[in-house]
């Protein structure tokens, strides 16, 4: 007999079914509904059934009847598409950010939300080449905990973790603790950053978040964290120099003049963004472009530039060529040291 009881969850019972059966492709005669509705201990009839739907619509859900024979019932949007869960399962599986444990944890929550059908298409993931992940599982509690300081104007504590070799290992390193106030998190070359006012050193600093560990707020009214000069300065600039990596000083600021050649104008625009809008360009041509660019000059940088093999060139500053040259010979040197050992 039908556990009478269950009829107050009737509703609620309907909603789950048409979320893990049906989708906007394939739906539920309402022979099936009440068949499923039965295996959950609930006798309905057609007619109620008809009138759930109509509140579960009223409420907001989107159940359609399908131009099917016979007529099947389906709820058609989810508000993501197929082609929007394979997106956000990829990126969470490409995220180098994340322990493998959050990854799986996070891919079962995204499926959750789609249908049984979808469930089964969504088993076929890409194949995302050297997919390295964190050791730490603390990545996200730290980036919300960090988050809940910035919008708290509070100062946080933790330690700072580095790697180093001993004795032909691989050893971990817990350096000083640290105490700052928190200003930006970023996601940057697949991981999350923290840029911080640092009091003791009295400078802008950054910290790799799977390197932070024991974090916590502090409460202490004393302590409360204040915008300064330098903070505010950073929040201006930030987003509108090009970085090659997080640890960039303000003094390695620099307007610099490349000559791209057109055919590689693609590859700069996805690395410098806006800034290479028209108004941008200096002079142009159908071989060769010339931008300027405001960046902070790292090695990376330098890095970046030598790896387009000539196509990505550095007219100026002046400064900018002998830092470059003094780049490439400093490696070429380095190089011929390696090869006579």
């Amino acid at each position: 007999m039908a556990n009478k009881g269950k009829s107050k969850q009737k509703l609620l019972y309907l909603l789950q079914i048409f979320e893990q059966e049906t989708d906007a492709e394939r739906g539920l005669t309402m022979g099936q509904l009440i068949d499923r509705l039965s295996e959950y201990g609930i006798d309905a009839e057609r007619k109620s059934i008809y009138e759930d739907i109509k509140v579960l619509n009223e409420f907001g859900k989107t159940i359609e009847k399908l131009p099917t024979r016979p007529p099947q019932y389906a709820l058609t949007q989810r508000g993501f598409s197929t082609g929007d869960f394979m997106l956000m399962i990829d990126a969470v599986q490409s995220c180098k950010a994340i322990s493998e444990k959050q990854a799986r944890m996070l891919e079962t929550n995204i499926k959750q939300l789609a249908s049984n059908r979808i469930q089964e298409k969504l088993r076929k993931t890409i194949h995302v080449a050297g997919r390295i992940k964190s050791k730490s599982d603390s990545v996200l509690p730290t980036v919300d905990a960090i988050h809940q300081a910035i919008s708290e104007r509070k100062q946080i504590v933790f330690n700072y973790n580095t790697t180093s070799v001993n004795k032909g290992k691989i050893a971990f390193k817990v350096e000083e603790e640290r105490i700052v106030t928190p200003v930006l998190v970023a996601y940057d070359s697949d991981f999350y950053y923290l840029s911080a006012w640092d009091e003791k050193k009295q400078e802008m600093r950054e910290f790799r978040i799977d390197r932070m560990s024991d974090v916590h707020i502090i409460e202490d009214e004393e302590t409360r964290a204040t915008e300064n000069t330098e903070i505010r300065k950073f929040r201006d600039e930030e987003g509108k120099i090009t970085k090659f990596g997080r640890f960039a000083r303000d003094e390695d600021i620099v307007l610099a003049k490349l000559l791209v050649s057109s055919d590689k104008i693609s590859i700069v625009m996805d690395r410098f963004g806006s800034q290479c809008e028209k108004k941008k360009l200096v002079s142009y041509s159908d071989e060769q472009v010339t931008i300027e660019v405001r960046l902070y000059k790292s090695d990376q940088f330098f890095g970046w530039v030598a790896s387009m093999g000539g196509e990505v060139q550095i007219a100026g500053p002046e400064s900018l060529v002998e830092e470059y040259q003094d780049y490439l010979g400093a490696r070429l040197e380095e190089e011929k040291k390696f090869v006579q050992e």
